[in-house]
């Protein structure tokens, strides 16, 4: 007789509130402003991480407010850091962000246009928004040491970069976005792929609209 393997119950998906958000944006303002706009995109935007350090200049659409993911930077041991389209057709996505994101952006624009005059002809034009001091290509890991390095000189609780996009899935169910919505914004492939990741915090969210529906019936009964 066949003995079916014991199933683990998945992990919680480990974010940050928004307080602690809150936190942790206000010691950004110590930080450069490379970084700052890098964790600003991702707390609105939650891009995978090859996709964030991918997205190119043209990919932001001030006017409309949007910033478009399709491709992502793939780097593989022993080999060149490469160019690829998103993980699933799904990937291919336009995404909201507010205006004190663009103007952000459009403040690290001029910056990264003066590197480039002081590198001169050593600077590679990949257009990438997110590149090295040269222009090139950022390693797609770098973000990720940076940020752990972040964390722990602030004394932070402990959050990968990967779980910044966990943290934007948070907020926007928190903030009673609707599934569909959060689905796509994250490039999900289908939306029960967000309720498999993200069912507890839904859960958590239903458990509040509901009790707040019941006190606004209990108020109008009373009246």
């Amino acid at each position: 007789m066949r003995v079916k393997p014991f199933k683990q119950e998945k992990k919680e998906a480990r974010h940050y509130d928004d307080d602690q958000v809150i936190q942790m944006l206000s010691l950004l303002e110590a930080e450069s402003v490379q970084y700052k706009a890098m964790i600003y995109v991702e707390i609105y935007g939650g891009l995978r991480i090859g996709e964030l350090v991918a997205l190119e200049w043209e990919d932001l659409n001030v006017a409309n407010l949007t910033l478009t993911i399709n491709k992502a930077l793939q780097h593989i041991p022993g080999e060149n850091t490469f160019q690829k389209a998103p993980k699933t057709y799904s990937g291919f996505r336009e995404i909201s962000i507010p205006e004190s994101l663009v103007k952000l952006l459009l403040e690290y624009q001029k910056i990264q246009k003066e590197e480039r005059l002081k590198c001169g002809a050593l600077w590679k034009n990949t257009n990438k928004i997110f590149c090295s001091w040269d222009g090139d290509y950022l390693y797609p890991y770098s973000p990720a040491r940076w940020f752990k390095a972040f964390i722990n000189k602030n004394n932070l609780p402990p959050l990968s970069f990967h779980q910044l996009r966990h943290t934007c899935a948070s907020l926007m169910i928190a903030g009673n976005v609707d599934l569909l919505t959060v689905s796509r914004h994250l490039g999900h492939a289908q939306p029960s792929t967000t309720t498999n990741i993200y069912g507890h915090l839904i859960r958590k969210a239903e458990r509040e609209a509901a009790d707040k529906i019941e006190g606004m019936l209990v108020k109008g009964s009373k009246g």
